[in-house]
């Protein structure tokens, strides 16, 4: 993508067209009109999928644009040599940030971490105005519940862990310090079980 050498790609997958994401760029456009501009902290954002798949979009905006990615220190080291720009930058840890920022998203993300509340509890204490989550899993039960995902051998051969969250419970804990603007089932992927795919949308409580 960056070298004009595909179109889009998303986890390592190429494609030959993009696979709009519109309640996500639908709540980025929303997000900038409020505040006229556009502070992204994208937690676990690789090295800049989500960016590059909306970047047409964004290049259309007359206003401040800020995508800063917080990954692993392998990804960083990479996307600071290849990919970083004069809106896109990348961060080891939330101590890196020095600006404030008006949306954190967690695209895919919150679900592989080892202590998901952990993190959104760092998170809120930035205080930013908006947490978009995107393709998560959620689903019905009373507690949160870890499970082990295979990656297609089509794709590569990997497993990984992966926490489907328990709607209530993650709704009452963000409920603390957010809103809930707006839930969608997410239709860019699927499960075979009970899980179902979401984004969600939270503006911070004045």
């Amino acid at each position: 993508m960056r070298d004009g050498l595909a179109v889009y790609e998303r986890d390592s997958v190429i494609f030959n067209k993009i696979q709009y994401d519109w309640a996500l760029l639908s709540s980025l456009m929303f997000i900038t009109n409020v505040h006229n501009r556009l502070n992204v902290l994208d937690y676990g954002g690789a090295l800049g999928t989500t960016y590059r798949q909306n970047k047409k979009f964004f290049d259309l905006l007359d206003c401040k644009k800020s995508w800063i990615i917080l990954e692993q220190k392998r990804f960083v080291d990479i996307g600071k040599h290849e990919f970083s720009n004069n809106e896109l930058s990348f961060i080891n840890s939330l101590d890196e940030l020095n600006d404030s920022i008006d949306l954190v998203l967690l695209g895919s993300s919150i679900c592989y971490f080892e202590k998901p509340y952990g993190v959104l509890a760092n998170l809120i204490k930035l205080k930013p105005n908006f947490i978009l989550i995107t393709k998560t899993p959620f689903s019905d039960l009373d507690e949160d519940n870890l499970s082990i995902q295979i990656i297609r051998p089509s794709i590569y051969n990997a497993t990984y862990p992966v926490w489907t969250f328990s709607k209530n419970k993650f709704m009452n804990y963000m409920v603390s310090s957010y809103n809930l603007v707006e839930e969608w089932e997410d239709q860019l992927q699927h499960t075979d079980d009970d899980r179902v795919l979401m984004g969600m949308l939270f503006k911070l409580k004045t």
